[in-house]
């Protein structure tokens, strides 16, 4: 059993391994209150010898921080990542995010998060 994507904190994911409610942990990195808080229910999940395979599925900045994340954990090898047309997550990058030939995704090795948005697509959203 993977999940849970909607919990939102360490606490709330913590119950669920020490149930044994999952088998894979999947948290969300926006929705966990970003990388710091993610790679917390990482290292649980490891203290149970569990896997830890987070959850994407919204935009190209939530990828980017979710695959620093990932590639920040020593329990995960994998991520979940929604595949429908995303015009945030295709478009909202000046360098978009790829899945290559091989079926991978590279982390961006700029300084930050790695990555510039593109200005005319934050104008298409924004909202005065």
């Amino acid at each position: 059993m993977a999940g849970y994507e909607t919990a939102y904190t360490r606490f709330e994911f913590r119950r669920l391994i020490e149930k044994r409610a999952v088998d894979i942990v999947q948290p969300d990195v926006s929705w966990a209150g970003g990388i710091t808080e993610a790679r917390k229910i990482a290292t649980i999940a490891s203290s149970y010898n569990m896997p830890c395979i987070p959850h994407s599925f919204s935009s190209a900045v939530n990828l980017v921080a979710t695959l620093h994340f990932l590639a920040s954990i020593p329990n995960s090898r994998y991520i979940e990542l929604d595949q429908n047309p995303n015009p945030l997550r295709e478009n909202l990058l000046t360098e978009p995010i790829f899945i290559d030939s091989s079926g991978n995704l590279q982390v961006p090795d700029k300084p930050g998060l790695g990555i510039e948005l593109n200005e005319d697509v934050l104008n298409c959203y924004r909202v005065s």
